[in-house]
C-alpha cells in the first residue's frame, strides 16, 4: 500500500513535469510566431509605404509636367500657323499612345511585384510550416519518450 502511494506521487510528479515542459515550449513557439509574424507585417507596412509614395510621386511628376507643358503650348499656339498646330495634334495623339505606353509598363511592372511578393509570402508560410512540423515531430518522440520511460518504471515496479 505505501509503493502504490508512492508511485502514485511519483506519477504525478512525472506528469506535472511534462505539464511544465509542456507549456514552456507552448509559450516558446507562440513567442517566436508572434515574433515572425511582427516581423512580416513590418515588412508589409514597409512595402505599402514606398508602394504608395511611388504611386503618388509619379502621378505628380507627370501632372507638373502637363500643366508646365499645357502654359508652355497655349503660348506658342499664338504665334504657330494651322499647319504647325495639326502637326502638334498629331504629336499629341502620339504622346498620348506613348503615355498609355508607359501605363501599361508601370502596370505589369506592378503586377511583376504582386507576383514577387506573393511567391515571397508563400516561402515565408512554408518555412513557418516546416519549422511548425519540425516542432511537432519533436514534441511527439519526447512524449513517446517519457510514456515509454513511464511504462518501463510501471513494470519495474
Amino acid at each position: 500500500r505505501a509503493a502504490t502511494a508512492i508511485q502514485t506521487r511519483w506519477r504525478g510528479f512525472l506528469a506535472h513535469e511534462q505539464y511544465v515542459m509542456y507549456r514552456a515550449a507552448t509559450k516558446i513557439q507562440t513567442r517566436w510566431r508572434g515574433l515572425l509574424a511582427y516581423e512580416q507585417y513590418g515588412m508589409y507596412r514597409a512595402a505599402t509605404a514606398i508602394q504608395a509614395r511611388w504611386r503618388g510621386f509619379v502621378p505628380r511628376e507627370q501632372y507638373l509636367m502637363y500643366v508646365a507643358a499645357r502654359r508652355i503650348q497655349a503660348r506658342w499656339r499664338r504665334f504657330v500657323p494651322r499647319e504647325q498646330y495639326l502637326m502638334y495634334v498629331g504629336a499629341r495623339r502620339i504622346q498620348r499612345r506613348w503615355r498609355g505606353v508607359l501605363a501599361r509598363e508601370r502596370y505589369l511592372a506592378c503586377v511583376a511585384t504582386t507576383l514577387i511578393q506573393a511567391r515571397w509570402r508563400g516561402f515565408l508560410a512554408r518555412e513557418q510550416y516546416v519549422m511548425y512540423r519540425a516542432a511537432t515531430a519533436i514534441q511527439t518522440r519526447w512524449r513517446g519518450f517519457l510514456a515509454h520511460e513511464q511504462y518501463v518504471m510501471y513494470r519495474a515496479a
